[in-house]
């Protein structure tokens, strides 16, 4: 039964049309995940090293294991956010003569095999054979390898069970972050030792080889946890009532009333957003971004330089506007048409995705705040980079956007979903980074930065004061391309 069910799971993956239509986004993709796995394996190799540089006088095996419970909660995080639930997936299966407990012991057990539980050992296993092999034995090394398999797989589990018991909410996203950001902070600071215990535990393992019943145990009772979850409320009907929807949800501002039919688009957009998926990861993962605040921050080789200051600046500010803003009309082409055929006014239409854009990366700005703590230069560079994003990669965005956009799904899963994706959405980060660079590269050779960053936002500010002539050509643009991107949305 097992190999009938992998074979199905294999040919719905495969003749797939999405499958089969980006053949090349598909090798692109496939190359890009290999470039960054040899650069995780890299790390592995290598990551001891750059314990001894930094923490000389500590033992890099102690070092490593006090820092996996960060990698942990982030992992619970991205999960939460990406990892997509199989339960739909049993469906096609319910009315026919297989007990459910097959298929849901099958639906359990294939998660073994996500991206999530393989991309760990290619930092895991290199330290583990480089380091740790040196000192225990080989033994002791695959029980410590085992241990990291248990846990990671108890994310898997309880990722699961948590998205079903709240709904995918994504304010508790929010809240997570937020949480694991001021736990990293603590820690930082010696005011709570997370790192300490997250040492004594996986140290523990690696000297007492029979500890590893522990997380065994903790990975058997979240199993048996989402199992029985699973049989209880695994029914055709539960799941058919689900695909009715949720109510809808209002968005009701006073000041978008007051900006009138630009603000009940914008409303429009808000929906969207709050009641799918994929567009609301895409939000979401903005706010992932911001875990580059307290890494880079407090390290003096990185608070030094201006150009790795400027770069974090413009990705923290900037991310937000590229990662919604390059499927910006992809998002709306399920009803594009009905966009066409209402009394709806492009110009105005335009300026409610700028006004979208330049929202999103404020708030982000606002959230980079408190990285002040870490040196005032951090408000100024962040300030500025705000002012350019939004002055400067809003329009660019918006063009990529316009750049034969594709047909979107929204019902589709968000994880790992690159429908509507083209090679347009990777290079514009080219531009992103290194037109900034270019700005300042003079004022970084003779000695005078605070000049480059106050042009650098006049420009930004310049654009932003000029965007009603921008948002005319834009419109301009998108009136002559109308009907070409309408049609585009029909057929892909």
């Amino acid at each position: 039964m097992i190999k009938y069910l992998l074979l199905q799971q294999f040919k719905e993956t495969t003749r797939s049309p999405l499958f089969q239509k980006k053949v090349g986004a598909n090798i692109a993709i496939s190359l890009l995940i290999l470039y960054f796995a040899v650069n995780l394996m890299a790390l592995g190799f290598f990551i001891d090293i750059l314990i001894i540089k930094k923490f000389p006088y500590e033992s890099p095996i102690l070092v490593f294991n006090g820092f996996i419970i960060y990698y942990l909660m982030i992992d619970l995080l991205m999960r939460f956010m990406l990892q997509s639930s199989p339960v739909l997936s049993i469906e096609p299966y319910l009315h026919l003569p297989i007990k459910k407990s097959k298929i849901i012991n099958f639906l359990l057990s294939k998660s073994v095999f996500s991206f999530f539980n393989i991309l760990p050992f290619l930092i895991f296993v290199p330290f583990a054979i480089k380091a740790i092999s040196l000192q225990y034995s080989t033994f002791a090394v695959m029980i410590w390898l085992a241990s990291i398999l248990f846990v990671i797989m108890g994310n898997s589990l309880a990722t699961f069970y948590l998205k079903k018991q709240i709904v995918d909410n994504p304010r508790i996203v929010m809240i997570f972050g937020l949480v694991l950001g001021i736990v990293s902070l603590l820690d930082y600071y010696n005011v709570i030792l997370l790192t300490s215990y997250s040492s004594a535990i996986f140290q523990s393992i690696l000297g007492h080889n029979y500890l590893i019943v522990l997380p065994a145990i903790f990975v058997g009772a979240l199993y048996y946890l989402n199992y029985r979850f699973l049989h209880n409320n695994t029914y055709l009907q539960e799941i058919s009532t689900k695909k009715q929807g949720k109510p809808l949800t209002k968005v009701n501002l006073p000041i978008l009333e007051k900006m009138e039919e630009v603000g009940q688009l914008i409303a429009l957009e808000l929906r969207l957003i709050w009641r799918n998926k994929r567009p609301r990861s895409a939000v979401l993962l903005s706010l992932i971004i911001l875990i580059y605040g307290p890494i880079f921050y407090p390290q003096k080789v990185y608070i030094e330089s201006f150009g790795i200051l400027i770069f974090v600046g413009i990705m923290l500010t900037g991310m937000p506007i590229v990662q919604y803003g390059g499927l910006l009309f992809s998002w709306n082409s399920g009803f594009f048409d009905s966009l066409l055929t209402n009394n709806i006014s492009i110009e105005k239409y335009m300026k409610s995705k700028f006004y979208l854009l330049i929202t999103f990366s404020f708030i982000i700005f606002i959230l980079t705040t408190p990285f002040v703590y870490f040196g005032i230069e951090i408000l100024y560079i962040n300030l500025a980079t705000f002012l350019f994003n939004i002055g400067t990669t809003s329009y660019l965005m918006i063009i990529v956007g316009m750049s034969k956009p594709k047909r979107i799904d929204l019902s589709r899963k968000a994880s790992f979903n690159y429908e509507g994706v083209s090679a347009a959405n990777f290079l514009v980060f080219i531009p992103l980074l290194l037109i900034p660079q270019a700005i300042m590269a003079p004022f970084y050779i003779f000695g005078n930065e605070y000049t480059g960053l106050a042009i650098l936002a006049a420009i930004g500010l310049a654009g932003l004061l000029s965007n009603t002539f921008w948002l005319k050509l834009l419109a301009k643009k998108m009136l002559y391309r109308k009907y070409e991107i309408a049609d585009g949305f029909r057929i892909s």
